[in-house]
């Protein structure tokens, strides 16, 4: 993708591919090497069962990956996600006073942009950035404030994550239902690319420009 791309490519490592420093060392190398010059990591231990890492690991593991991206001379863009508001106890008070507490150890610890997943109310996304220092990722989602919104309360990056997929997927389902259905296929014209255009999306960028 690097290759193809003239833009940053931001690589989501989950929570790091590694249960050592070393190994996360490792992870943060490769992903350099292949030509992403930012990444989100996460402070899940185990998304099956609901469970985050301690504070005090998630700082030596951002540690870890700034130590090891000012070694190979790459300013490394660190998004600090946790999840402490979706998975931490208490209620939403309290897991939101987690999420903050969370969050500015990690910026401490050297991430460049905090990534508190779950919220999407207006006023708790507001108490969060202004309980912060560095810039603010919010995942869009259904019930999130717009971007106007989110630009005016402060909010510097927007991620869809899966979203675009899902979209797709119940795109897919409403083509499959209509031919079950109803024996017709509009759905499945409706707004298509060519063959052309995504033949097109494969090309390298340069390349394309060139032509």
């Amino acid at each position: 993708m690097a290759d193809a791309l003239n833009i940053p490519l931001s690589a989501d490592i989950e929570s790091g591919f590694g249960a050592t420093s070393e190994q996360l060392g490792d992870t943060i190398r490769r992903v350099i090497k292949a030509g992403a010059v930012g990444i989100n990591i996460e402070d899940i231990s185990n998304f099956e069962k609901k469970s985050l890492v301690t504070v005090e690991t998630q700082v030596d593991r951002i540690r870890t990956i700034r130590q090891v991206s000012d070694a190979l001379g790459i300013p490394l863009f660190i998004n600090a996600r946790t999840d402490a508001y979706r998975f931490g106890t208490g209620d939403e008070k309290t897991r939101l006073e987690e999420a903050i507490r969370r969050e500015k150890a990690y910026e401490t610890a050297g991430a460049d942009c905090l990534y508190p997943m779950g919220l999407t109310d207006k006023e708790s996304i507001l108490t969060f950035v202004k309980a912060v220092n560095k810039p603010v990722n919010i995942m869009a989602r259904s019930t999130a404030p717009t971007i106007a919104e989110l630009e005016e309360i402060g909010v510097k990056r927007l991620s869809l994550g899966p979203g675009p997929m899902y979209a797709a997927m119940g795109l897919l389902r409403k083509i499959a239902r209509e031919l079950k259905e109803e024996g017709t296929y509009k759905t499945l014209l409706t707004d298509a690319i060519t063959f052309d255009e995504l033949n097109a999306l494969a090309q390298p960028i340069a390349e394309k420009s060139q032509e």
